[in-house]
């Protein structure tokens, strides 16, 4: 009789213990995700205007994120211009600065214009020695400037659609 209900109470510890792990497993997952999802905020300006402000750290798991979200809004809302403000990225990690540069390129195939505001000299320093000279997207000094200079940009777009 002990015995049988030493093996129900294994059972029952066993099953209580499964459950568990599986529950704490799916909440871990749903938090890496908003997690993911707030590490890459893609905010919208006008229709066709959009800021990616990055701050923090820049790594191969991050620029991954980065791209899936870049690439999903593009193809989703019609992103004419995407500013990538990187003011507020302390530290990058090598690969990662490659992998950016192939998604400037990546944006540019879509039909979007992308523009980097913010580079830090570190950052410049460590693109000069991986021999990355450039985007393939324009570059302004701030995120102020970018902003300027996309809406200037836009409303010359949607005055020659106007017009002609």
């Amino acid at each position: 009789m002990h015995g049988k209900i030493d093996d129900m109470i294994d059972l029952f510890i066993n099953g209580f213990f499964l459950s568990y792990s599986t529950c704490k497993d799916e909440l871990i997952e749903k938090q890496r995700k908003m997690v993911d999802n707030l590490s890459a905020p893609i905010i919208p300006i006008t229709d066709t205007i959009f800021i990616l402000p990055l701050i923090g750290t820049l790594d191969d798991q991050r620029a991954r994120i980065i791209e899936e979200k870049v690439l999903m809004e593009i193809g989703k809302s019609k992103v004419r211009t995407l500013i990538m403000d990187l003011s507020g990225i302390a530290e990058t990690a090598p690969e990662s600065i490659d992998y950016f540069s192939r998604l400037m390129e990546a944006v540019k195939m879509m039909g979007c214009e992308p523009i980097i505001s913010g580079l830090r000299p570190k950052i410049v320093q460590q693109m000069i020695r991986m021999d990355i000279h450039y985007f393939k997207g324009a570059t302004r000094a701030t995120l102020q400037q970018a902003l300027y200079d996309s809406m200037f940009t836009e409303k010359e777009h949607d005055k020659k659609r106007l017009d002609g």
